[in-house]
């Protein structure tokens, strides 16, 4: 396995990632069915590009749409190898990149695959601005995100809004905006809509 798609993958969990479990009763058996889901909003491309990646690492994996949202669903192989990275329950408020993805060798596509799932790029109508963010209500996650651009040189700031309970970690330079798209990138079609938008 491509050890930078499994990077990837880990971003994506961390973002909009999650194990969905069911007990099934049939013919006097029972047994746990779990499931890797992802949550890709009402972004058709960005679910094929999470698919692809999902394949390309070996898996098989299948589009579920529901009410004009997209799900992109892989059974218990995938779940047993995103367990072996998180073996604790991964919860939203305390999660974290695992230490052996921190190196900016790999921690670059954990960032990639989170962006796809919680970032934006943000160009302000009728003027020259413009802000990338990454979001999570994780302070320990936007916390190491934060240290990790911040050694490779993006002029980051961190933030946290209490209103809503999120920490987010922003870059307002062009130069920087483009960088990211550049070094880093994203699955999500939106953000390479945007960013052509960015002057």
């Amino acid at each position: 396995m491509n050890e930078f798609d499994i990077a990837t993958l880990v971003g994506l969990h961390l973002g909009d990632g999650y194990v969905s479990t069911w007990k099934i009763n049939f013919k006097n058996k029972s047994w746990i069915d779990r499931k890797w889901v992802l949550n890709a909003g009402l972004d058709y491309e960005f679910a094929v590009n999470v698919k692809n990646l999902i394949e390309k690492l070996g898996f098989k994996a299948r589009i579920h749409p529901k009410d004009k949202i997209y799900f992109v669903v892989q059974s218990y192989k995938l779940w047993r190898l995103i367990h072996k990275i998180f073996p604790v329950k991964k919860y939203a408020d305390t999660a974290h990149i695992p230490s052996k993805f921190l190196d900016w060798k790999l921690s670059k596509y954990v960032i990639k695959g989170f962006f796809s799932c919680d970032g934006c790029i943000s160009v302000k109508k009728n003027s020259n601005q413009a802000y990338l963010s990454l979001d999570t209500i994780s302070k320990t996650l936007s916390n190491q995100i934060f240290k990790i651009l911040k050694k490779q040189r993006f002029n980051v700031k961190f933030y946290y809004f209490k209103n809503n309970d999120i920490y987010s970690v922003r870059m307002f330079k062009k130069l920087d905006i483009k960088r990211f798209m550049k070094e880093v990138g994203s699955l999500n079609s939106k953000h390479n809509l945007i960013i052509a938008e960015v002057g």
